[in-house]
């Protein structure tokens, strides 16, 4: 993929990104939803970081988020948010790598 080509616009979706970065999140989060659906989300995280860590971080930082945000501090709560972070790691991840094959090939 180069970066030459973006999303094209679409009125059904007003104020959806056009740049070519999107696309790359798009399929990165894609491709990750589809692995994890497959082997669950310790291969995409295998060999990037300690697990343990990323796992007390998103925690910790889900914890803070629901405090500051006036949320119950629950089970519940602190796992959502703790996931979309894990997630928000995972696709930066893709991204970053996807981004530096792209550099490679050009």
């Amino acid at each position: 993929m180069t970066r030459m080509g973006g999303v094209p616009a679409d009125p059904s979706y007003p104020g959806r990104p056009t740049h070519h970065d999107f696309l790359v999140l798009c399929e990165v989060a894609q491709t990750n939803d589809n692995l994890a659906e497959l082997f669950g989300i310790e291969p995409l995280l295998k060999g990037v970081c300690d697990e343990g860590s990323l796992a007390y971080l998103a925690r910790s930082r889900a914890a803070i988020a629901c405090e500051r945000h006036g949320l119950p501090l629950t089970v519940e709560w602190v796992s959502l948010l703790a996931a979309c972070i894990v997630d928000g790691f995972a696709v930066g991840h893709g991204f970053t790598v996807q981004r530096m094959a792209e550099d490679d090939e050009a």
